[in-house]
């Protein structure tokens, strides 16, 4: 399988984006002895060759933190520049969408400073992820059959555990 394997971290002024890279980093180590691996960084890049990298990749697992119930600014900056009209998606002479990513898989790993139990009874992290997959679903993508999302919660309090994601990987390994 083709892996694409993004960091979507941003700087943020109490987050160094350690984990992040660090979840990017186990991806591509665990992934890369099946696997064909990719990765790619929402900070440098070149918007027509992340499109190629989106278009080789048969999975894109989103590595990012939360950051005030939302993905990062510079996520979503790459992911407006990046998902182009005419390449992820077209629409017919009615005017009606059209994903050009079918086939495609994704599948994220993020982390929250809140606990879980601060979620309950708000909106949960399900629903603020929901544009994000809502965006994805709109260029043909479906959430992958193989490995769930996988959320780290309340990281500042705990310490996050690299062999979890790699438990929620095993499928793929």
């Amino acid at each position: 399988m083709k892996i694409l394997l993004l960091d979507g971290y941003t700087p943020h002024p109490e987050a160094q984006g350690k984990l992040t890279h660090a979840l990017v980093a186990t991806s591509q180590k665990a992934l890369q002895r099946r696997h064909d691996v990719q990765t790619s960084t929402v900070h440098a890049y070149d918007a027509a060759t992340e499109a190629q990298k989106w278009q080789w990749a048969d999975l894109i697992i989103l590595h990012f933190p939360v950051y005030w119930y939302a993905v990062p600014w510079g996520l979503k900056r790459y992911l407006d520049e990046v998902l182009a009209k005419q390449v992820f998606y077209t629409t017919d002479q009615a005017g009606r969408i059209q994903g050009m990513m079918t086939g495609k898989h994704f599948a994220y790993v993020t982390s929250l400073a809140a606990t879980q139990q601060a979620l309950e009874g708000g909106p949960g992290i399900t629903n603020l992820l929901a544009p994000l997959s809502a965006s994805l679903a709109f260029c043909g993508l479906t959430p992958s059959p193989q490995i769930a999302n996988h959320i780290f919660y309340d990281v500042y309090g705990t310490r996050p555990s690299l062999a979890q994601w790699l438990t929620t990987l095993s499928p793929l390994l």
